[in-house]
């Protein structure tokens, strides 16, 4: 699959009353429909409109909640074209409904999908399992990235999110990285910090997810919070570099790869400089390679 490929899952409040609208410009589809009669009529072996849309769209497609099941009725491959417009580098989005919403809760029993994340969500998921993998927790996205250090060129930024990684080590003391599937560059697992989160919470929760490890903090690399460090994402996010690096250490799990990443390998430190590896996450690994006797602070 293409690293770039984006897959978005979103929630949004659905109007009680549902209707057909599509939209197409060069670069953008979107379809939304509750009438699964009208596409019976409107669907053929050789693709509807809304079939035409998806597989002309240059940039994105958008797909509403109720049609996400009843497309899959009137046009049982869509999974495949949906899979192979992302890996041309096609973002696809799908926009769920509010599961707390009172209009999504009566429009769920009028297709007996039942409420809640057990019920319409449910269906939803096993509808598109197999476009990203096996259904899980709504999760922000799957998209491309670009990084850019003291470079003139890059975007301004116009957001900050706190994050934190881990350097982790075997008992061989090689250090466990990740490939990253939005870039295709190793890099140390980490990731934004949550309301509810301490830093330090937020290195171990964010390893779990990403490594099937669980770790104990034990000491800090150091901060970075470069601002020319500047992170790029294809929604249009461009995010100011802020993040704190931890030590920990392993205490149980299994090592096992998410969707956030294409390989998990724990590398010796002489073979370092022969991976991919953003500027920032090397000196992340030089620092703490140093054993110095106090945390960096950049």
């Amino acid at each position: 699959m293409n690293p770039r490929a984006g897959y978005t899952i979103s929630r949004c409040t659905a109007p009680t009353s549902m209707s057909r609208t599509s939209r197409a410009s060069p670069t953008e589809s979107t379809y939304s429909d509750s009438v699964r009669d009208e596409e019976a009529q409107t669907t053929s072996t050789s693709g509807s409109a809304f079939i035409n849309l998806f597989s002309h769209a240059g940039e994105r497609i958008d797909v509403l909640v109720y049609a996400a099941v009843f497309l899959h009725e009137a046009y049982p491959l869509l999974n495949d074209l949906l899979r192979e417009r992302a890996a041309e580098g096609c973002r696809v989005r799908i926009a769920l409904g509010d599961a707390d919403s009172e209009n999504v809760r009566q429009r769920g029993e009028e297709e007996r999908f039942g409420h809640g994340d057990g019920g319409m969500f449910g269906t939803y998921a096993e509808s598109f399992a197999a476009v990203w993998g096996p259904p899980g927790p709504c999760k922000a996205e799957r998209m491309a990235r670009t990084e850019y250090y003291d470079d003139p060129n890059a975007p301004e930024p116009n957001s900050m999110v706190v994050a934190a990684s881990a350097v982790v080590t075997d008992d061989r003391g090689r250090i466990l990285l990740q490939r990253r599937r939005d870039n295709d560059l190793w890099a140390l697992p980490g990731g934004g910090m949550d309301m509810t989160d301490s830093l330090p919470g937020t290195a171990v929760r964010e390893f779990k997810e990403e490594t099937g490890l669980d770790v104990e903090v034990t000491g800090l690399v150091g901060t970075y919070t470069d601002p020319r460090h500047i992170i790029a994402y294809s929604d249009g996010e461009v995010r100011r570099q802020f993040n704190v690096c931890f030590r920990a250490r392993i205490v149980g799990g299994g090592l096992r790869v998410s969707d956030e990443s294409t390989e998990l390998r724990f590398v010796a430190p002489e073979e370092l400089d022969a991976l991919p590896m953003h500027h920032t996450q090397r000196l992340r690994l030089t620092h703490y390679l140093e054993n110095r006797d106090k945390p960096y602070l950049g």
